[in-house]
């Protein structure tokens, strides 16, 4: 099924085109006249509009006797007209509208040209509000979840029904001021099949590797309580006292400090593809040499080995992959 807009046309000062600011108590927030929903003319309406079970749908939908739906906040009885001055209020739950098709669809209120508060265009500091909507249409009580623009589109199967609420904001207008005359006198309700898709999350910003000295000066900051190294598992403080010993020679402690550190960057989430075998290798080598025997820097096995792993290990906990 292709989109399906449906326009709300609007005669006078209602809701959808213009709601005009009145005065007096909050008692007597409403809009002055009402406006015409213009569905469908049949009863074959893909979407079909009615009052919520509610007081609200009670008292401010209605029908034109021509097929269209109304929504009319008008004379409350106790001599108020129009939205409350100064305010921002709310209408839970007043128009139900029900998907009637054959399939799936997602709902929402077409948002082009909809009128905000600006606050620069005021003396008086209305920043709190910049960027709000005048009027908004939302979903049932949930007055944070807005259905204007197509990013807050509600998805409804066939024969489900959904209530929407409608809320105003009159902050820096003045009487008579008409909080949705931007829009041309219409509001476009649109029905799609094709439910538009939440924008893909970007990509995490990949973890920046940490040198040894950084591992082991900041316990705290380790994303695990032990280690396992050439065989052995270490707690975090055992395997930093063994870190914080002096080299004098032992190259173990060199290469360890070095495993160390790419094993926690790992942890961490850093991409670690480029030295997994490195790390395993170093394993191997400090479980055949393990902390403490002594290897000198010109022993053959440190050499033809240790050396290359300590300083790919260095490379990788000083800028991650690729190794430099």
């Amino acid at each position: 099924m292709k989109r399906r807009p449906f326009i709300a046309g609007v005669s006078g000062l209602g809701l959808g085109a213009s709601i005009a600011v009145g005065s007096g108590a909050f008692s007597r927030v409403e809009s002055q006249r009402a406006v015409s929903v213009a569905v469908a003319e049949d009863g074959d309406a893909y979407l079909g509009l009615t009052p919520c079970d509610t007081k609200h749908g009670d008292n401010f939908v209605g029908d034109d006797g021509r097929g269209h739906v109304t929504l009319d906040f008008g004379a409350s009885g106790n001599g108020g007209n129009g939205v409350n001055s100064d305010s921002r209020t709310w209408f839970d739950n007043v128009l139900r509208i029900c998907n009637q098709g054959k399939e799936t669809v997602c709902v929402w209120i077409g948002d082009d040209n909809w009128p905000r508060l600006v606050d620069d265009a005021y003396d008086a500091d209305y920043s709190e509000y910049d960027g709000d909507r005048r009027v908004d249409f939302y979903l049932g009580a949930d007055r944070d979840r807005s259905i204007v623009g197509v990013k807050n589109a509600v998805s409804l199967e066939t024969g489900a029904c959904v209530c929407i609420g409608v809320a105003t904001l009159t902050k820096g207008l003045e009487a008579t001021d008409e909080l949705l005359d931007d829009l041309g006198e219409e509001i476009v309700i649109h029905a799609d099949a094709d439910c538009p898709k939440e924008p893909e999350p970007p990509d995490p910003e990949p973890e920046e590797p940490r040198t040894q000295g950084f591992w082991r000066n900041n316990p705290t900051s380790w994303p695990v309580d032990e280690i396992g190294v050439g065989g052995v598992t270490y707690s975090r403080d055992d395997a930093i006292t063994v870190m914080n010993q002096p080299v004098r020679g032992d190259q173990t402690v060199n290469l360890f400090r070095q495993l160390v550190a790419a094993k926690l960057n790992r942890e961490s989430g850093v991409e670690s593809n480029c030295i997994d075998e490195t790390v395993d290798d170093a394993d191997t080598w400090l479980a055949d040499n393990p902390v403490g025997s002594g290897v000198s820097g010109g022993d053959p096995v440190w050499q033809d080995e240790g050396g290359r792993l300590r300083d790919e290990l260095d490379a990788f906990n000083n800028a991650g992959c690729p190794l430099a």
